[in-house]
Formats: C-alpha cells, structure tokens, sequence
C-alpha cells in the first residue's frame, strides 16, 4: 500500500515539476464549517445531537506532522496524521468556492508517511497533537477539537453543501457566524500569545513553550492547560 502511494506522489510531484502547474483544480471539495469559542456551548450542541439520534464515534488523540514543499504553488496544506484509529495523508488548498480542495489516502504507518513526504521534497513545517470529540449525525461528522493552550473549536463537515446547510439548521447554527478567525488568532486574542514560527504544540510541553509567551489573562490560560494535560492523560491511557 505504502510503495503504491509512493509512486503515486512522485509521479505527481514531476508533473508539478514540469508543468510548474498546480495539478489539483479538479479536487473534491471539503464541505466544513468551524466555529470558535462564544459561538456554540457544547453541552447544547450534544444535548440536540442526542436527541436526534447521533453516534459517538469516541476521544481520541491526534497526531499531526504538517509539511511545507517549495516546489508547490498556491502554498497548499500538507500533513501526515495519526486520528488514532486511522492514518491519513491529506493534501489541501484553496478553492474558488468558500470552501478548501481535499486529496486524502489511509495509510497503514504515520512514521512512513512522514518519511514519504521528506522523499518527495517536502520539509517539516510544525507538529501537533490534539484532542478530537467525534459525533456522526447520517453523513455529517461534528467534531469538538481541543489544541494545546487554546480554547475548543467546533467543526462540522458533511458530503455536499446541501448536508451541511442542512445539518446546520438541525443544530440551531443557520446564524452563527463561522470560519470568521485564523488560528493563530486564538491564542493571541485572549491570551496575547503571539506564537513563534514553527514550534510544535504537544500537551506535555504547551506550558513550557506558550507559557512564557502569556501578556493577558494568566490565570485563565493556566487554567485551560492543567483541564487539557489531565484530559490528555485521560484520553492517552484509555488507548
């Protein structure tokens, strides 16, 4: 599976190359909406995911390793990640929609994924882990993400644009504003942490690296990362 993946993305990568192109203009759409703190209580959002009949899929924790790849137009996204009950490659960028352009294959081994990547020409950029609440609504996924030293995001991600619309309306979030943030603005509002380039983000480390960086609200954001390491420990010895 590995060897035939690897052909795969070498052949793309000297088509790239070659036509010094960007190849994926005809990707699948990814259909998700996400939502930032303030805009969403959790409790409510499963309350009425219960009452109408979703599944949990689990907790568990991610691991991420994103690339960058110099030859690549358009700056896409690239990461290798370990869900914990799958391994994915993903390859993302911008559309001419409100929405992003998704490739993405399983694979059977984070640590040859990563290696792939690096064979290919791509260099590390940064490393994440995560946590990830799963909730399947037919075919909506609704997720809850918690970041090392950020507060939690919602996701909701569907097949097409008409689940999702609809899939919001169930949920009561048709006037909620959503994707109205970048990430890195999440630490930054309501902590002051001004996050430096490429540091990796892990739950066993996120006080000692975002720690000193703290300007605001310290009690708050000391807080937020003891709730995280005891959940992380939680989740990591349930595996």
């Amino acid at each position: 599976m590995l060897l035939l993946i690897k052909i795969y993305l070498i052949f793309i990568n000297k088509i790239i190359l070659k036509k010094n192109i960007f190849l994926y203009n005809k990707m699948p759409l990814e259909y998700e909406y996400r939502y930032q703190k303030g805009t969403f209580e959790k409790n409510d959002i499963i309350d009425k995911l219960k009452k109408l009949g979703a599944i949990k899929h689990g907790n568990w924790l991610f691991r991420v390793q994103v690339f960058s790849n110099k030859n690549l137009n358009n700056n896409p996204y690239i990461r290798v990640r370990d869900d914990g009950f799958q391994i994915t490659m993903t390859f993302k960028t911008k559309s001419n929609t409100e929405f992003v352009e998704e490739q993405e294959v399983i694979i059977n081994d984070f640590d040859s994924g990563v290696n792939i990547m690096l064979g290919l020409g791509c260099e590390k950029k940064y490393y994440y882990e995560k946590l990830r609440e799963i909730w399947h609504l037919g075919n909506a996924e609704i997720v809850f993400d918690t970041n090392p030293g950020r507060y939690d995001i919602m996701e909701v991600e569907t097949k097409t644009k008409k689940e999702l619309t609809e899939t919001v309306k169930l949920l009561d979030l048709e006037n909620v504003p959503h994707d109205d943030f970048k990430d890195m603005e999440l630490y930054e509002k309501p902590f002051g942490i001004i996050i430096p380039n490429l540091v990796d983000m892990t739950f066993t480390t996120i006080k000692k690296t975002l720690g000193p960086l703290v300007t605001k609200n310290e009690k708050d954001f000391n807080k937020l990362v003891k709730e995280q390491i005891k959940m992380f420990k939680s989740i990591k010895s349930s595996f």
